[in-house]
């Protein structure tokens, strides 16, 4: 039978429990041992993590029709000239106001051509452009005079045979701005210039005593604005027009070359185009001439055409 000893023993066991649950235990995270001294001090012997730096955002694939920003483009090709009105008028203090010769009516020249002709664009930057172009026309004629021509200090009379000849050598270079542009177009102006030279010969058919010749030429600073416009990545059509206009000493004039063009990109690297072409240009130079007479001449030149050609481009 239990005792009054035996009753305090139990007593004092279940109070000894009772103070033993109260202790608390430090918490220890069972994956990453956090509240555990020794885990702490194996961390501070590990090299310290890299912070890998954010990568700079990517930048915008640029979405500009590929065909308006060529590195270098070159075209060879023809034109088909047609429409030409030309008029020369030689005057003197001597023989007075000469009267105007129609080329195309009173000497016989025919008024369609066929011409080589080449061009070069190359881009400096982003909205820089250089160009380069050629062209020369040579035009011939044979005739029987209807009416009298008086050139300088020489007279053709009516009924008489004649041969002449007009050649025209045309070299053109220009830079180019973007002002403005966009993913399918661009705007530009330009300044360049023409150097514009012509040579006239007439003869009296059979003989070598009456003839006329003359030829001069005129380098011509140029302004102009042009337009591209890609209708596909494969397309594109372009509009310009270069003006000119000055009166300086013995020369006063001015110029107008216009030009609208469709290119077509065949392949990667070629293609083709077609194109019209418009020319106008009215000069005045005076000069004297042996005896010291001042002669003056004025000078109308226009024709229009179409332009036929084969393109290289990278």
């Amino acid at each position: 039978m239990p005792t009054r000893g035996h009753d305090l023993l139990l007593v004092g066991l279940l109070t000894g429990l009772a103070g033993c649950s109260s202790v608390r235990i430090p918490y220890q995270d069972a994956k990453t041992g956090q509240g555990d001294p020794w885990s702490a001090l194996e961390r501070s012997f590990e090299p310290p993590e890299v912070t890998t730096p954010p990568k700079a955002p990517k930048r915008a694939k640029s979405t500009r029709y590929k065909n308006l920003d060529r590195a270098m483009e070159a075209s060879v090709g023809g034109a088909v000239f047609a429409n030409f009105d030309t008029v020369l008028r030689f005057d003197s203090d001597l023989l007075g106001v000469g009267l105007p010769i129609d080329f195309e009516k009173n000497l016989g020249f025919d008024d369609k051509t066929t011409v080589f002709r080449w061009d070069l664009k190359y881009r400096l930057g982003n909205r820089h452009r250089l160009e380069f172009s050629n062209f020369a026309i040579t035009r011939r004629a044979n005739k029987r005079l209807d009416k009298e021509i008086t050139i300088g200090d020489k007279t053709y009379a009516i009924n008489l045979d004649i041969s002449a000849a007009l050649t025209t050598d045309i070299y053109k270079g220009s830079y180019r701005y973007l002002f403005a542009m966009g993913d399918s177009w661009d705007v530009s102006a330009s300044i360049g210039l023409h150097t514009f030279g012509l040579g006239f010969a007439l003869s009296e058919d059979g003989t070598t005593n009456n003839s006329s010749t003359e030829h001069f030429t005129l380098p011509l600073p140029v302004l102009g604005l042009g337009a591209n416009y890609a209708i596909l990545d494969n397309l594109r059509f372009t509009a310009v027009a270069e003006l000119f206009g000055i009166k300086i000493q013995n020369f006063s004039g001015y110029l107008i070359d216009a030009r609208l063009n469709l290119d077509w990109d065949i392949w990667d690297h070629v293609g083709a185009g077609l194109g019209w072409n418009g020319f106008l240009m009215d000069v005045e130079v005076e000069d004297k001439i042996l005896g010291g007479d001042l002669l003056r001449g004025s000078f109308v030149y226009k024709y229009q055409g179409v332009l036929l050609y084969l393109r290289i481009f990278f």
